[in-house]
Formats: structure tokens, C-alpha cells, sequence
């Protein structure tokens, strides 16, 4: 029983482990590089999520929409614990700036964001959040950050809309780090182009001489008259030309999304659209094309980002909202592992019990057996003591009659007897008298001879008067010497 507590308790330990590896997402899953990705994003139908996952033939992708938890439970039932669950934040919902500010320590940097960017704004904007990920700055003592800025309201219902669904999020991210990584990673691109959905918006993101970032949302309306183009597209394709220097190079443009353009603007303009591979990323399954080909673009940006820097700095989710999910997981490991104890002790205690009661049936056992032997021996003992006892009346029932037999026979003439005793050891006792002084001194020479007496010893001897004249009185001591067979 104890051996069974012991697995019992090994197994209990290896369950809260791996229970406790499992539920470590908001920490563990954030450290390194992950291979892969759940990216997401609620709209006014459900939620569009595509999963991509990295393996030696490229990126797998699979791609869905849920209106209902009990719709999304099949799709993410697939998914790893190391995965990596992230909203992504479009442009309509958060604000973009670039800031330089004076080098200071790493701890103070957040701080530091927070008071400038809330400094700017309106009182009637509410509480914000704010994250930002670290740029490249040329000008020393500084340091330069793209900082996002949102409302906390608008996150806190992103996060409601996502954990209704039954997928909490690990990481809300703008879209602009995703475009970041990659205008910067893919050469030959100077523009993205994504439609957003199905809310016919087309979010577009190009990088600055400067290197910032500018990303918008335009209407994905195409002009009547030529070219047959979103006026916004046309407005940021320009303001690209004109930082060119009047460079004749074109401008490329990644489109994300249904119905490419054509090449426009004589050449100037040229579109690239590829439903299969984006660089050296090659995408397999049902979730290149259609509604979802923004979030598979972004999602392959994000898939081997360094979470432990850049992505959990630029993650939106609000800190106490992570604080309140770690108290939340730590609750539940207590809980599980309360209960675990309680059972513990109950399966402790109900060994306990079993052990002391077949304990006890066997103490029971074994001292009836040992009352039984004890008797048993008790019996034996008065057996034996019977047995010594007969032994001793077989040895001793003929002792009297040789003694008097051989003194009959071996006793000279002229001498009497006043005291013959035989105790159970066999020693005899002699008292008498004789006529003559002699005869006492001869009398154990005598008895010597006989076969029944032997070891004769005269203790004492000596004259006595009496009226009829003198006579000898003697003492004898000696053993009976008993016959063989006896």
C-alpha cells in the first residue's frame, strides 16, 4: 500500500508539472522564437483567425472564420501549447507617432513614453494604452521609438470579443510591427497593400526616407476615371514618387488581397500579388487567398519574431489585465493542487485504515495462535512433568525394598538398627548399635560389598552406657545404587 501512495504521489507531481508548463503561456510563450501562430482578428461577423505553422517544407496555413465558441473549439483543438495566439490590432483602432527622447535606463523607457504621449491628449480620449517596440537612432545621447497608442476601452472589448470566442489572447499587436517586418526584411517591395476583411477597407503601410513607418486606412473604392485606383493608394504612391528625386524607378507595391491591380500610372506603379509565397516563406493549405490574406501576411511576419523583446514590448494588452490572468493561473494551480492534497490525505488516510484494520486482523491471527501454542505448550509441560513424575515412581518403586533386602543380607551379627531412612535423592540414613566396638567399623566394608549400597560413609561412632552393660552406637550415610534397567 505505502509503494501505491508513492506512484500515486509521483504521478500527482508529474500531472501539476506538466500542468504548470502548460499554463505558463503569458511568460513561456513569449521567450524566443516561435514556430507557431495563431494570428486573429474579431469583426462585426465573428472572428477571422489563421494559423501558421513552420515546419522544413515552409509555413502550413489553415484559416477560418467562428461566430460561436462551440465553432471555434474543433479549429483550436488542434493547436499546441507552444503556440502563440496573437490579435493583431488594425490601423482604424490605434495611433502611430515616432519619438526620440534622451538615453536613459531600460526600467525608465516606458515611463518615460507614457507621460509624452499622454501629455498630447484630449481629456475626452479616456484612459490609454500604450506600447512601443526600439528603432535605429543616428543621433547620439538619443534613442528613437515607434510608439502605439490606443484606447483602453477599445482593447479591454477586443479582449472580450476574443475570450467569448474562447480564444484569450496572449498578445494584442498593431499592425505596423507586422508591416515593419516586412517592408524591412523584403527587398523590392516599398509599399503593402491589405485589405482588411470584409469591411472593404485597405490598410496600406510603406517606410519613410527616415525609416518610420506610415500606415493608413483608406476606403477600397477605385476612381471612376483612370487610373482605376483608390484615391488613397494614388495619394501615398505620389508622396513616394515625390521623395524619390525624380528617380524613374517604380514603385512596388505587395497587394494582400482579391483582385490585383494591374501595373498603372505608365509603368510607375507595379503590383505584385503572390497567393503561394511571400520571399522565401512558402504557404500550403486553404488560407493564402480571400478575407484571410492579411492576417497570413502578418502572421508570417510575426511567425520568428523575437517574442522576449520586440513583440512584448509592443504587446497592447493591459498590464493588469496580465496581472489579474497570472493571479487568475495561480489560483487555479492552488486550487488543483489544494484538491490533489485533499485527495492526498483522504487516499492517505483510507490507506491508513485498510492497512491498520488487515494490521490488526493479522495481530488477531497471530495471538490466537500464540494463545493456542501456549496452551498446546502448557499441556505439554504437564505431560512431561507426568511423564517425569512416572520416570521418577518407575526408578524409585523398588528403592525401600532392595534397601531392606540388603541390609537384611549384608549386616553382620550383632547389630541392630534403630533408624533407616531413604530420602528421593537416594542418599540413606543409618543410625544403630552394635554389641562390640569393632563392628561398626566393619559395617561399611560390608555394605560395600552389596549391590545396593554404595559410597558408605561412617559419620559417627561411640560407646553408650546402659544399665545392661556398655554397647556402640553408630551413624552411617550412603546411596542407593540402583539396578541397571531401572
Amino acid at each position: 500500500m505505502a509503494r501505491r501512495i508513492a506512484q500515486f504521489a509521483a504521478k500527482l507531481g508529474l500531472l501539476l508539472s506538466a500542468f504548470r508548463r502548460g499554463r505558463g503561456g503569458d511568460d513561456n510563450a513569449t521567450t524566443g522564437r516561435a514556430k507557431e501562430l495563431l494570428i486573429m482578428q474579431p469583426d462585426a461577423e465573428g472572428v477571422r483567425c489563421v494559423h501558421l505553422k513552420r515546419d522544413r517544407s515552409g509555413v502550413r496555413v489553415r484559416a477560418n472564420s467562428f461566430h460561436s465558441a462551440k465553432d471555434a473549439s474543433s479549429f483550436l483543438g488542434r493547436l499546441t501549447k507552444k503556440c502563440l495566439t496573437v490579435a493583431l490590432l488594425p490601423k482604424a483602432s490605434y495611433l502611430l507617432k515616432f519619438m526620440e527622447v534622451p538615453r536613459v535606463r531600460a526600467d525608465e523607457i516606458a515611463e518615460m513614453i507614457s507621460l509624452e504621449m499622454e501629455a498630447d491628449l484630449p481629456n475626452e480620449f479616456g484612459q490609454a494604452e500604450i506600447s512601443y517596440q526600439r528603432l535605429p537612432c543616428e543621433k547620439e545621447g538619443c534613442q528613437r521609438y515607434e510608439v502605439y497608442l490606443c484606447r483602453r476601452d477599445d482593447v479591454l472589448e477586443f479582449v472580450r470579443r476574443l475570450e467569448s470566442m474562447g480564444i484569450p489572447p496572449r498578445m494584442i499587436l498593431p499592425s505596423a510591427v507586422a508591416w515593419r517586418r516586412l517592408l524591412e526584411g523584403e527587398r523590392g517591395v516599398d509599399m503593402v497593400a491589405a485589405e482588411t476583411g470584409r469591411d472593404g477597407q485597405l490598410e496600406l503601410a510603406m517606410l519613410q526616407p527616415d525609416r518610420s513607418l506610415s500606415v493608413r486606412t483608406i476606403d477600397n473604392v477605385c476612381r471612376e476615371a483612370p487610373p482605376d485606383l483608390p484615391e488613397g493608394l494614388i495619394e501615398c504612391v505620389r508622396s513616394l514618387l515625390a521623395q524619390s528625386d525624380g528617380s524613374s524607378e517604380a514603385i512596388d507595391v505587395f497587394w494582400a488581397g482579391e483582385r490585383c491591380p494591374p501595373d498603372n500610372l505608365g509603368g510607375r506603379i507595379r503590383f505584385r500579388s503572390e497567393a503561394d509565397s511571400f520571399g522565401n516563406v512558402v504557404f500550403r493549405g486553404d488560407g493564402a487567398t480571400g478575407e484571410y490574406c492579411m492576417l497570413r501576411l502578418a502572421g508570417s511576419a510575426l511567425l520568428d519574431a523575437d517574442h522576449a523583446t520586440t513583440l512584448r514590448e509592443a504587446n497592447l494588452i493591459p498590464r493588469d489585465l496580465v496581472v489579474r490572468r497570472r493571479r487568475a493561473a495561480v489560483r487555479k494551480v492552488l486550487g488543483v493542487a489544494a484538491v490533489a492534497a485533499v485527495a492526498g490525505l483522504v487516499c492517505l488516510q483510507v490507506a491508513l485504515e485498510v492497512a491498520t484494520r488487515r494490521w490488526n486482523g493479522r495481530i488477531d491471527e497471530v495471538s490466537a495462535q500464540i494463545a493456542s501454542i501456549r496452551k498446546e505448550g502448557e499441556a505439554i509441560g504437564r505431560g512431561i512433568e507426568r511423564l517425569r513424575a512416572a520416570r521418577e515412581a518407575r526408578l524409585t518403586r523398588n528403592d525401600f525394598h532392595d534397601l531392606l533386602a540388603g541390609l537384611y543380607q549384608a549386616t553382620p551379627n550383632g547389630v541392630t538398627y534403630s533408624h533407616v531412612a531413604l530420602d528421593e535423592t537416594g542418599t540413606i540414613r543409618l543410625r544403630g548399635q552394635a554389641e562390640s566396638m569393632a563392628l561398626p567399623f566393619l559395617l561399611p566394608q560390608e555394605l560395600e560389598k552389596h549391590p545396593v549400597f554404595s559410597q558408605v560413609l561412617l559419620k559417627d561412632a561411640g560407646q553408650v552406657k546402659r544399665p545392661s552393660g556398655s554397647v556402640t552406637e553408630f551413624q552411617i550415610e550412603a546411596a542407593i545404587r540402583r539396578q541397571e534397567g531401572q
